[in-house]
């Protein structure tokens, strides 16, 4: 039976339970899942050409779909247009983004206080900031100090000298504001070169740790949720929004496969085998990204984790989306669980996972 799983703490459920009723409906959800619109995944799946087979080393037979990879992870081929490569997006192209991350901050803002946490005065840690747009929108709250940070290693491949493109790409993103609000930014926001699972951040430094679409690539999660607890002060807060790779969309656009849930229902060998029989030319980048930039973390491995680190999980709320749900099939839960014991149904449906923590 698959049901959608809510996890709270505290006896705010109805509470928080309408919270979410209303972010669902917010043009964050509506923005995230457009191109996944139930009836038009439907009928693509079910009426479209066969383009060939795939036999796994299960003897699984995969049918492939033309154009499925398209219609899952839609401008996937960006990804290996080498003219790309260093190409920072023009200023159009990047004020098309700050609505929706304007309204991501808001619901973001909306979750802390349900748990009575508010930014005033709160040194905030944003890990996978990338450009940095929510780190300085944050940067614009009533906060003291706001840190973004990333790696550069999970760039290399994509682009040529990280450095250099991530800070053109931040001073871009950073030249949408008005001069006033770029005042206040850059009294209180600051960007660092830091990998979580490796970090050398001092002890009781953030009050509140955040990411969005990052934890899906954090390859060590019990490093990187021991050092969470420990940078973070006492009581502190994590909030996490992250792409899981068991959903749907999970392969990200590099390890979409042309068959439904493909980069899961394979093991390595047999993903590794099917990119260099059908994807010849993107076997390194592929290959690399699958290895290196994709944990495979399970709802029951992020609650066990948590724990294990000190981490009281005080939200945990997977997505079900109804296009997932209609075109998936109980043998893919049973594939999946061949290779990752811990996968549950939920995992597999749910292509946004929510979970606030808070340091014990």
């Amino acid at each position: 039976m698959l049901l959608k799983k809510l996890h709270f703490k505290n006896g705010k459920k109805n509470m928080i339970k309408k919270l979410f009723g209303k972010i669902k409906n917010s043009l964050l959800f509506k923005g995230y899942f457009e191109p996944l619109i139930l009836n038009s995944l439907n009928n693509f799946y079910f009426n479209k050409k066969i383009i060939g087979s795939f036999l796994d080393s299960f003897n699984n037979n995969h049918s492939l779909y033309a154009g499925l990879r398209s219609k899952i992870k839609p401008g996937w081929q960006a990804m290996l247009k080498p003219e790309n490569k260093n190409k920072v997006p023009s200023k159009a192209e990047l004020k098309t983004n700050l609505v929706g991350a304007k309204r991501i901050l808001e619901d973001f803002k909306r979750i802390l206080y349900s748990f009575s946490v508010d930014l005033k005065e709160k040194n905030i840690l944003e890990i996978g900031c990338h450009n940095g747009m929510k780190t300085y929108f944050l940067g614009l709250e009533d906060c003291e100090l706001v840190t973004g940070s990333d790696v550069s290693f999970y760039y290399e491949g994509q682009t040529n000298n990280v450095d250099s493109y991530l800070n053109q790409l931040r001073q871009k993103t950073l030249n949408l504001f008005q001069e006033k609000e770029k005042n206040v930014i850059k009294k209180k926001v600051k960007f660092l070169e830091d990998d979580i699972t490796k970090t050398s951040i001092p002890s009781n430094t953030f009050d509140i740790i955040a990411s969005w679409e990052t934890l899906e690539h954090i390859t060590d999660i019990d490093a990187a949720f021991k050092n969470m607890h420990r940078i973070l002060k006492p009581n502190g807060i994590t909030f996490h929004q992250y792409n899981p790779f068991f959903s749907l969309n999970g392969g990200h656009s590099l390890c979409t496969l042309d068959f439904l849930w493909g980069h899961c229902r394979l093991n390595k060998n047999d993903f590794l085998r099917y990119i260099h029989e059908f994807r010849e030319n993107e076997y390194q980048l592929a290959s690399s990204f699958y290895l290196n930039s994709l944990n495979r973390l399970t709802i029951s491995d992020l609650e066990k984790a948590s724990k294990k680190n000190g981490l009281e999980i005080l939200a945990l709320v997977p997505f079900v989306k109804k296009a997932h749900l209609s075109v998936y099939q109980n043998n893919f839960y049973e594939q999946t669980r061949q290779h990752y014991p811990t996968v549950q149904q939920i995992d597999l449906i749910s292509p946004v996972v929510w979970v606030i923590q808070r340091k014990v």
